[in-house]
């Protein structure tokens, strides 16, 4: 039986809308990874950067073994379990930096949402993920802007028309995006399939 993800209703952005977003970022804290293919700073994201730039703190502490990570809207804080975030400083490696993107993802498009509707004494819509339009769904925006500061579209151009030139197959070409930018080979078979559309 396939277990289904909650997510929240939110107000819809396109892909480009959202990447425009995620570039932002990147921008603000390693713009070298906007057209050269390497690593984004994740660690660097939230230890440095992350209050500055939205008023989240970032805290560190044991939470329950099927939860990773959980934005906090009135404490202002990014809360990532102490697993993730072992993983996350000693190996650098794909899920961590996905899930914590993602996590900034949630604060940098969601946050001021959700607080509004707290503030009026209402409460998200929550719904199974395949209940709600993709362009409308929390979750899937927040994938799309990990995808994006993770592999940005200008960088994954360049690292993939290098590869091309040198005959590489797909599966060969997945391998090298996400040894080179430190991203699952889920992450990057899913980018390569969408890197040209935002």
């Amino acid at each position: 039986m396939k277990k289904f993800k909650n997510s929240s209703w939110v107000p819809p952005l396109s892909n480009r809308e959202i990447a425009c977003r995620a570039y932002r970022l990147v921008q603000r804290v390693a713009p070298e990874c906007l057209y050269e293919p390497r690593p984004f700073p994740v660690v660097d994201l939230l230890e440095f950067h992350l209050e500055r730039l939205t008023g989240f703190s970032l805290r560190v502490e044991e939470l329950p073994p099927s939860m990773e990570a959980y934005i906090d809207t009135v404490a202002r804080e990014l809360v990532l379990s102490l697993s993730v975030y072992e993983e996350l400083v000693s190996a650098d490696s794909g899920r961590p930096r996905f899930t914590a993107t993602h996590e900034v993802a949630h604060i940098d498009m969601h946050a001021g949402f959700f607080q509004i509707l707290r503030e009026k004494g209402l409460r998200p819509f929550r719904a199974h993920r395949g209940a709600l339009r993709p362009f409308e769904d929390s979750e899937h925006q927040a994938d799309v802007y990990a995808s994006a500061v993770l592999m940005p579209q200008p960088a994954v151009k360049r690292l993939v028309q290098a590869c091309r030139r040198r005959g590489l197959t797909k599966e060969e070409i997945i391998k090298i995006m996400a040894k080179t930018l430190r991203v699952s080979r889920k992450a990057a078979m899913i980018r390569l399939k969408t890197y040209k559309e935002y």
